[in-house]
């Protein structure tokens, strides 16, 4: 970080800020042009009564092509033709009534305004944090209100605040960077952020599993947590070795308010290779975090009490104090180390709930045509998800499923040779 004190740097400062002002005001001219043409063309004063936008990326020979759609409801079926295409390394959030959409490989972050006639998507401001060394597949960012939200890069302890309303930067923060262990060299993953009740930030952090055999780092172990107050502007690291690794994501009972650091799937593979697996953290536990980024000391539940488990894969949901999971039992002989993942595919997977308050297990079937499912949000009450499915041809497709029941659910949508990374009702 004293780099951005150079010379250099406040020469590169300047470029990307005179980047920036002319993108903002080739976006200004196409908006004025744009509604111009709307008041000639368009008098009419109905407005849609809600506004859904699905973002999602198609495989292509060139790489995985995101675009964005916006409909008055669900569309059964995606339709690039009438989408935004934005290219290769985009993701997309949205907040209050807007899309947002960032570019990993410029570095920016466009904020996009919805027709409320048409459903038109238009880029109304661009704000970049190239100039701050913010560039990227990163964590996605926490919009504490609509004029402030914030951007991280833990590993090089980095905390940015934007402002999401005139979309520039505030403020830059340099925070303790992540402490990563040696052995852990540019495995940090940030992926998701949840804001508290009172404004705090929590950050999930994995650390990929060492790609190394066989004697496994012992101080690369721990389900970890970060949190950033925006109040002191300080960055607090948590560390759990009950745990042997924490996902990207931590996973909230919709009915219970209880948040859980889960197990991410590379925790498998220690036992079946590496030698000192005896002395390690379990990997196949749950843990509960608190609102300050801290994990429950009075709380663990060990998975491998209830079942064998030899491979765990994914974790959907959890809904009152059930918890739904998929994983290969232990009647499945692991091949070499570096043919490992070959697991995915040729596992005997099986889905179940496990009451996290009685230890029953039941067998779990509603996504028994899928591959995998995650959580895409809570809508009106509703819960949505996405759910895989792999084609003969190597291809995937995704559905958007909406839950009626916790084993009872509904396709509403499907996209097509890739993968649906956000969906939100606007208004």
């Amino acid at each position: 970080m004293n780099s951005l004190k150079s010379k250099n740097s406040l020469k590169t400062i300047k470029r990307w800020n005179w980047i920036t002002m002319l993108l903002i005001g080739i976006l200004t001219l196409g908006i004025i042009s744009c509604n111009n043409d709307n008041d000639d063309t368009n008098n009419s004063n109905d407005e849609s009564e809600t506004a859904w936008i699905i973002g999602y990326r198609t495989e292509t020979p060139q790489g995985k092509v995101y675009y964005l759609e916006a409909n008055e409801n669900i569309p059964s079926e995606t339709n690039a033709s009438q989408a935004v295409e934005l290219g290769l390394n985009n993701r997309i959030y949205s907040y209050g009534g807007n899309p947002y959409t960032w570019s990993g490989d410029a570095g920016t972050i466009t904020k996009w305004e919805v027709d409320k006639s048409t459903l038109a998507l238009t880029p109304s401001g661009i704000v970049s944090f190239a100039s701050v060394g913010v560039t990227g597949n990163i964590a996605g960012p926490a919009f504490i209100s609509e004029t402030q939200a914030f951007t991280t890069n833990l590993a090089e302890g980095l905390v940015v605040e934007w402002n999401p309303s005139t979309m520039e930067i505030i403020k830059i923060y340099n925070v303790d960077a992540f402490p990563i262990p040696e052995a852990y060299d540019g495995l940090l993953f940030e992926f998701s952020k949840e804001v508290t009740a009172d404004g705090k930030i929590i950050i999930p952090i994995e650390t990929n599993a060492f790609p190394l055999c066989c004697t496994y780092p012992p101080d690369a172990v721990g389900a970890r947590t970060a949190i950033f107050d925006p109040g002191t502007g300080i960055v607090t690291y948590h560390v759990d070795d009950r745990l042997f690794g924490s996902n990207n994501h931590h996973l909230t009972d919709r009915v219970t308010g209880t948040r859980y650091a889960i197990p991410v799937y590379n925790n498998s593979f220690v036992a079946p290779y590496f030698d000192n697996a005896e002395t390690l953290p379990n990997p196949h536990s749950l843990l509960k975090v608190n609102d300050d980024g801290t994990f429950d000391a009075n709380y663990e539940y060990n998975l491998d009490e209830v079942l064998d488990i030899e491979f765990y894969y994914d974790t959907p949901f959890i809904y009152d104090n059930k918890i739904v999971f998929t994983y290969v039992g232990n009647d499945y002989t692991w091949p070499s180390f570096d043919e490992r993942y070959y697991v995915i595919f040729t596992g005997n997977f099986k889905s179940v709930v496990v009451d996290l308050e009685t230890d029953e297990v039941q067998s779990f079937n509603a996504f028994s045509k899928y591959t995998s499912a995650r959580v895409l949000g809570v809508f009106d009450g509703q819960s949505y998800f996405a759910a895989s499915t792999s084609n003969s041809d190597g291809t995937r497709d995704d559905y958007i499923l909406q839950q009626n029941a916790i084993d009872d659910y509904t396709e509403v949508a499907k996209h097509k040779n890739g993968n649906i990374e956000h969906i939100n009702k606007l208004w």
